[in-house]
């Protein structure tokens, strides 16, 4: 018996169990790194924050240039007022003088040939540029536009509608003086002439101011025909440009043909 024993004590045992055990949350298998610690994500928070910094920037400096263009638009004006307000010079001046001066004693007879309305635009013009010269005070901008207001208004005038034989009369006048060289007598005579055309003075005589003729030129190149055709002397073509008989041009448009005649 007691052998038996012995032999069951000294038998092998069989190894003890190992129990393993899980973290909390876990699987049993061994943890990973977090994903702040990868790689891309590092790369990824590196790159945004740049683009920020950039992003800052930018909007940094479209600020301050939208900042210093306000401040020169705003500054713009001052300078602008400036000019308004400086005093008139001794050549602005002299300048306005000159306009009123050529046109307050403008004569009477020009003046009628156009109409109220337009004249009374340059008296209005006229009354407000001696209140400007009155003004020792008075500024660059107006004496200009007093100046200016003087040569529109002059600009401006504008006659009255002529009537229908006047106009008629007009017509005629600029084929004599185109086509056959006319003096200003010699259009007027033909234009009123019972031989002639038969408008009345009046018409003639309107026919005669606007009529757009260079007088000089008529009397050369009548003084041209004289020669080429009928082979005349200097003496003798001076003498028929200025008859009473001849042309009618006047002695200074005779002369200029005869200067001219070998140009």
């Amino acid at each position: 018996m007691s052998e038996d024993k012995n032999v069951v004590t000294n038998a092998p045992q069989a190894p003890e169990k190992t129990t393993v055990v899980a973290s909390i949350g876990g699987t049993g298998m061994p943890s990973k790194n977090p994903f702040w610690k990868k790689k891309w994500f590092k790369i990824t928070a590196i790159v945004f924050v740049l683009l920020c910094i950039i992003g800052s920037c930018s909007g940094n400096k479209k600020q301050s240039d939208s900042s210093h263009a306000s401040s020169t638009t705003a500054s713009a004006p001052a300078v602008t007022q400036e000019e308004k307000d400086k005093t008139a010079t001794s050549e602005e001046i002299s300048k306005l003088q000159a306009n009123y001066d050529q046109y307050i004693n403008a004569d009477q007879n020009w003046l009628a040939s156009y109409t109220p309305e337009s004249v009374a635009k340059l008296t209005a013009a006229l009354d407000n540029a001696k209140k400007v010269l009155d003004n020792t005070s008075a500024t660059s901008k107006e004496v200009n536009k007093a100046s200016d207001d003087i040569l529109n208004a002059v600009k401006n005038l504008k006659e009255p509608e002529a009537p229908a034989e006047h106009k008629a009369a007009l017509k005629k006048a600029q084929t004599y003086s185109d086509r056959m060289y006319m003096s200003k007598q010699g259009i007027y005579e033909q234009l009123t002439s019972e031989y002639g055309e038969g408008f009345e003075p009046e018409a003639a005589q309107y026919a005669i101011d606007h009529v757009k003729a260079d007088w000089n030129n008529n009397a050369l190149q009548k003084a041209k025909t004289y020669r080429d055709r009928m082979s005349m002397s200097k003496n003798n073509i001076y003498e028929q440009l200025t008859s009473q008989y001849g042309e009618k041009f006047t002695a200074d448009e005779a002369q200029y043909a005869i200067d001219h005649l070998d140009d």
